[in-house]
């Protein structure tokens, strides 16, 4: 936060802050700043989904219909098969988010 505060102080005074507060903030590096964490932003949701379903799926055992129904509609502890208490509180733990 201190950092982004003497950046804009460098910036709105028009100041020298050395190489590291150089460049100008115009439109067009708003928005590649603005595509490129919308890019990381989708990628590393994509990716934790994948590693989420992937340790359901093999470590936990659930079948595809579980998965999908944990992931999708975030109701944990709702399983067709209702296995063991153990199961549940993994998908518990899935579901939230954590």
């Amino acid at each position: 936060m201190a950092i982004t505060a003497v950046w804009l102080y460098f910036l709105l005074s028009g100041r020298d802050g050395g190489a590291a507060f150089a460049g100008r903030v115009d439109l067009e590096a708003v928005g590649r700043v603005a595509v490129g964490f919308a890019i990381m932003f989708v990628l590393w949701g994509w990716l934790w989904y994948g590693v989420k379903r992937l340790l359901l799926r093999r470590l936990v055992g659930l079948s595809r219909e579980d998965t999908a129904l944990v992931l999708g509609l975030r109701r944990p502890g709702v399983l067709s098969h209702g296995r063991a208490r153990s199961r549940r509180l993994v998908v518990e733990w899935a579901g939230s988010g954590r």
